[in-house]
């Protein structure tokens, strides 16, 4: 389910109730145990997470909590050989527990025609961002952390491991961590 996105700010009345409204049906959302947490923030500073943070309050042991790191190609020039995997760990401020994902998704001009077919696009930008992140030194520790295809490969394990009964307890999380775990 894609839950609308909360409001950090409400200039008025109105909004500040649409706000409120938001905060209700995402914290319901959130607060039931059977549903996993997709969270996106757009790939940068982790210390400015306030999705992840809303998602700790209510998952924090990051059993049902995956954070997937949007517009990577935003941050491309700011990663170097020296910084481009403590980047990947969000510089200290992310749990080790935690599944994580950087990747670019395609977009083009808005008010045109998508250049080319939206999977074609999708296989290209996951090309791309594993090219670039491992020319810049990103560690093999970290290979199926980026892109849309190891999400997508990470998402159908976890749905095969829920729909095989595993309850999300620690040995069926053990086979499932990837990354810095």
């Amino acid at each position: 389910m894609d839950l609308p996105g909360f409001r950090q700010y409400a200039k008025d009345a109105a909004l500040q109730d649409l706000s409120d409204k938001i905060d209700k049906l995402a914290f319901k959302f959130m607060n039931d145990e059977s549903n996993v947490m997709l969270v996106v923030e757009q790939a940068g500073d982790a210390a400015g997470y306030a999705t992840l943070e809303k998602a700790k309050g209510v998952d924090p042991t990051n059993k049902r909590t995956i954070l997937i790191l949007n517009k990577l190609d935003k941050y491309y020039c700011d990663l170097t050989p020296e910084n481009v995997n403590q980047w990947m760990d969000g510089f200290g401020d992310l749990p080790e527990s935690l599944p994580r994902f950087s990747m670019s998704l395609p977009h083009w001009q808005e008010g045109t025609a998508a250049p080319n077919p939206f999977g074609q696009m999708c296989t290209m930008s996951n090309a791309y961002d594993l090219d670039h992140l491992f020319r810049t030194g990103l560690s093999r520790r970290y290979r199926l952390c980026v892109g849309l295809d190891n999400f997508k490969q990470y998402i159908s394990a976890r749905l095969r491991a829920l729909s095989l009964g595993y309850n999300g307890g620690e040995d069926s999380a053990r086979s499932l961590r990837i990354g810095p775990t």
